[in-house]
């Protein structure tokens, strides 16, 4: 029998499935998860009910509605179903710092 996923990867933007939400003001956020510094396209969800916001400076959605589509132009489309996520961004060593992955 076929589990669902708790975990996507799209570029560098990961989609973490979490059973609650830790405590503290949420931040209002867009629809749009992260924008590429160099092409400026965007990490955006589409579709179906979702909120986004920031607590304690981490990223959270809510898809309240059936699925939503996590988009990309230059990424294959991935459905994220009804649940709760922490959006994290991939990092990369370098020996003077450790920095955002650029996409």
């Amino acid at each position: 029998m076929a589990t669902t996923p708790k975990l996507w990867r799209q570029g560098d933007v990961f989609v973490m499935a979490v059973d609650e939400l830790p405590s503290g003001h949420r931040e209002p956020h867009g629809i749009v998860l992260a924008k590429g510094e160099i092409t400026g396209h965007a990490h955006r969800l589409e579709g179906g009910q979702t909120t986004a916001f920031r607590i304690q400076g981490q990223l959270y959605v809510e898809v309240t509605g059936e699925a939503a589509t996590l988009m990309h132009d230059e990424h294959r489309p991935i459905t994220i179903p009804r649940g709760t996520y922490e959006i994290r961004i991939q990092r990369e060593y370098a020996p003077a710092e450790i920095r955002r992955v650029v996409d």
